[in-house]
């Protein structure tokens, strides 16, 4: 069964380079979908690309395991600018991050993913370094609130 409800959406995206912490946020109404027997919970919101002022599509995918731990984080963005940032869990994946400059690769260590879900919405925290080629970026934090 899926159940469908419109929350807002409070996203805070934490980098800290070198003891400098940059903070983005961004407030948008959205569409939580929870999937009761697949163990998923999707969200669905807008968003404005910092640097080239279009809106840009995001969807957010948690899935759960069996005992209602977040196994996964999916991130995926569409629009002028594209990527997908995939969090499991002390793994590292890849992440392509397309502009109509050209592309851009990172590696994503996910060092921890924090989902609580509740009658009006979900609560996560995706905690994670960033590095490319091997190098390391920045260690950084998604903070996302759903609330309906």
């Amino acid at each position: 069964m899926t159940n469908r409800k419109l929350v807002n959406i409070h996203v805070l995206g934490i980098t800290d380079r070198d003891g400098e912490r940059e903070e983005i946020e961004t407030v948008s109404d959205g569409l939580m979908e929870t999937e009761t027997e697949t163990g998923r919970v999707h969200l669905f919101y807008k968003e404005i690309s910092e640097n080239e002022g279009e809106e840009l599509n995001v969807s957010v995918l948690f899935v759960f395991d069996p005992s209602g731990n977040a196994r996964e984080g999916r991130i995926l963005r569409s629009g002028i600018v594209k990527s997908e940032m995939l969090f499991i869990g002390d793994s590292e994946t890849e992440c392509i991050y397309r502009t109509p400059l050209g592309e851009l690769g990172f590696e994503i260590l996910t060092t921890s993913i924090d989902v609580s879900l509740n009658e009006n919405g979900l609560k996560a925290r995706l905690t994670y370094k960033l590095s490319s080629g091997g190098q390391l970026l920045s260690d950084a934090e998604v903070r996302i609130e759903a609330n309906g």
